[in-house]
């Protein structure tokens, strides 16, 4: 996908992402951040898991749930 844009536009890319990642390094190793990042990522794993599950109620047991519940509760 790199390999469509000209190297003048992924050499920018790249040096943005590095000022981003120094200027924000501190933000971003951040433990708030950290928890946050692992709460969304277990919502879109649940998400993607079951998408019905996201409107419609499951029963206690179901893992989808659990992923539910365990996001809930490590973004809180």
């Amino acid at each position: 996908m790199m390999d469509d844009l000209p190297k003048s536009t992924t050499v920018s890319l790249l040096v943005t992402l590095r000022l981003l990642t120094r200027n924000y390094r501190d933000f971003l190793l951040a433990p708030g951040t950290i928890v946050t990042f692992i709460s969304g990522i277990m919502l879109v794993i649940a998400i993607l898991n079951e998408p019905a599950s996201l409107f419609t109620g499951s029963a206690p047991g179901d893992p989808v749930t659990c992923i539910y519940l365990a996001s809930a509760l490590v973004g809180s």
